[in-house]
């Protein structure tokens, strides 16, 4: 357990760029990196990368299989997820830290997907690291 907010691991270590796809690669990174900005999105992204949105948007979902916003979600869930399990960021500070608008929303939306509240994992983690150095 980390007292400080600890770097989300990128996952462009297990990227490989193929020719003709570097817009795309671009469009992760900037997620990537700028995930905790809660006016991210599918425009901000595109105006930042000088692409037109329909064409980023298009080949976005040909190459990952998701939409933008989609995508910006799963990879905020991610995120929240390592804090919850390696910080002890409060779940307030990890919705903040992680682009949610709301603490509210982030507890909605990730109960939604992972059938349990943020506070519930937390205490699942920390369970199975004493069962396991216990």
């Amino acid at each position: 357990y980390h007292k400080a907010q600890s770097a989300v691991p990128s996952p462009a270590q297990h990227i490989e760029i193929k020719e003709g796809y570097e817009d795309i690669y671009t469009a992760l990174t900037r997620i990537w990196a700028e995930y905790p900005d809660p006016d991210l999105t599918t425009q901000s992204l595109s105006g930042r990368i000088a692409e037109d949105a329909r064409t980023l948007v298009r080949r976005f979902k040909q190459i990952t299989g998701q939409t933008i916003s989609a995508y910006i979600l799963d990879y905020r869930l991610y995120a929240a997820r390592y804090k919850l399990r390696f910080t002890r960021l409060s779940v307030q500070e990890i919705s903040n830290s992680t682009g949610f608008q709301s603490a509210a929303y982030f507890c909605k939306i990730f109960k939604q997907r992972y059938g349990t509240t943020p506070n519930q994992f937390r205490m699942q983690v920390v369970g199975e690291r004493i069962r396991f150095f216990g």
